[in-house]
């Protein structure tokens, strides 16, 4: 398989200490091993790679952390773990899905069991945070935004969704994106049908939008997926070959402070 990262390659000098092996016993893992994690999440750590993640993005306790179309929030309650005392995480979520999904949300979120994590309904034109954010983390999402190839409704869709990653984002503050890779080339012509992404040409969509890829990591890299199957099929389901970008504004592109 050809390396998939071939447009960052200039960037992997600056962060090759993100590849490094640090001490296992700390908070990343702490917050990993917590008695209070459901099964359900604990189950899905060996493929997600959980400790190291939060220790490449280095969240510290008084962050503000939103998980956008977060899901059942696997990442959220590990988020709340690093963020306390005094941080928070917004749980964003399309209000259909909370809608559908209230069972398990109400059981990851009921009797404060996670006090530092609120539910947001939102949508990807309109986040509806309270708040900006110091990261702004969407794992497994931007590829939905580029099924259609060309059409306006799409146009519109992205440039809503960037918009709001600079409305919502603190000055300095970062934009962390995994997502599925595509085959290096295939820009987003296999997205609709494979809910897959070229890395490279979602990087340039965010820097044509006035963002800096500032890091990038093969933490999640998967040699051994084609990147030519549909990701729910089930020989490739659970691993596919991620990419994890991290991206800054642009400093003549940041909003100005609320």
């Amino acid at each position: 398989m050809k390396p998939i990262f071939l447009i960052v390659f200039s960037l992997m000098a600056l962060t090759a200490c993100t590849e490094s092996q640090p001490e296992a016993s700390d908070q990343f893992a702490a917050a990993v091993k917590s008695k209070q994690r459901p099964d359900n999440d604990v189950n899905q750590d060996r493929h997600r790679k959980p400790a190291e993640l939060l220790r490449l993005l280095e969240i510290k306790p008084g962050m503000i952390i939103a998980d956008i179309k977060a899901g059942e929030g696997y990442f959220s309650e590990l988020f709340n773990y690093l963020v306390q005392p005094d941080g928070q995480v917004y749980l964003h979520n399309l209000p259909t899905f909370i809608e559908k999904n209230s069972l398990a949300l109400d059981q990851r979120l009921s009797n404060d069991r996670l006090a530092n994590v609120t539910l947001v309904p939102g949508n990807m034109s309109d986040f509806k945070l309270p708040q900006p954010a110091d990261v702004l983390f969407l794992s497994n999402v931007v590829h939905d935004l580029y099924k259609d190839l060309d059409s306006l409704q799409a146009r519109t869709a992205q440039s809503n969704f960037f918009h709001q990653l600079r409305v919502n984002l603190k000055p300095n503050g970062q934009v962390v994106v995994i997502d599925h890779a595509a085959p290096e080339g295939s820009q987003n012509y296999l997205t609709e049908k494979l809910h897959r992404i070229d890395p490279s040409y979602l990087v340039e969509q965010f820097k044509s939008e006035g963002f800096e890829l500032i890091k990038t990591s093969n933490l999640l890299e998967n040699p051994d997926d084609s990147l030519t199957e549909d990701i729910w099929q089930s020989e490739i389901r659970g691993n596919t070959s991620r990419f994890i970008f991290i991206f800054q504004l642009s400093k003549d592109k940041e909003q100005p402070a609320n």
